[in-house]
């Protein structure tokens, strides 16, 4: 996957491996307290965007259009976003590209009464041996959790792919997990696995693509 994609130009380079419009030397600027964040930086830590946010009573958020490049840590998008009664989120066209660590993107919210989600059109690309990629799992609500998770898309991945995976509500659960595709890479890939209701657990898993080298 070393084609750069359809809307690449210098301004705004699609990052992809072999794209010639990506800078790979950093900033004059760049110091461990901040980072130049180009690809192949030495000061890149962990990256997180719309992370650790909490709401009393209600909590909602779009999360769209960022993209991670790069880097030495790991890269979280929209996780760890929590509620006291109704958390709504969505998580649509995020990019991760070459994370030489864990990536994870939604993941791990929560409602105290109910959670909603929407995760769509996210697209996770290469990374190193043993990093794991988790898209739209670990969220949790303390009655109902209604989730959409699909056409997601996952190539090249070198460690375990998990897509709509261990989600869970302490009444009622509704997932759908459809259209998300992962190809490439080595090491497990789970899609619309291990989800969970206290009372009833509704659930569709259709569409999903898996090739795995």
């Amino acid at each position: 996957m070393n084609r750069c994609m359809p809307g690449c130009c210098p301004p705004r380079p699609c990052c992809v491996v072999g794209c010639p419009y990506v800078v790979t030397r950093c900033m004059p600027t760049c110091r461990p307290a901040r980072p130049c964040c180009v690809p192949s930086c030495p000061n890149v830590g962990d990256t997180r965007i719309g992370v650790g946010n909490y709401a009393g009573q209600d909590f909602a958020m779009d999360v769209v259009n960022n993209d991670v490049i790069g880097g030495r840590g790991r890269a979280h998008i929209a996780v760890n976003n929590g509620a006291g009664r109704d958390n709504r989120g969505r998580v649509f066209e995020n990019g991760i590209y070459g994370a030489n660590a864990d990536v994870e993107i939604a993941g791990g919210n929560y409602g105290g009464r109910d959670n909603y989600a929407e995760v769509f059109r996210n697209n996770v690309r290469g990374g190193d041996y043993g990093n794991q990629v988790r898209v739209g799992g670990g969220n949790y609500a303390g009655q109902d959790n209604r989730a959409r998770v699909f056409c997601n898309n996952v190539d090249d991945a070198v460690g375990d792919v998990d897509i709509g995976m261990r989600n869970g509500a302490g009444r009622n659960n509704y997932m759908d997990v459809y259209n998300n595709n992962v190809q490439g890479g080595r090491g497990g890939a789970r899609v619309g696995t291990d989800n969970y209701g206290g009372r009833d657990n509704d659930g569709r898993v259709a569409g999903n693509y898996t090739r795995r080298d």
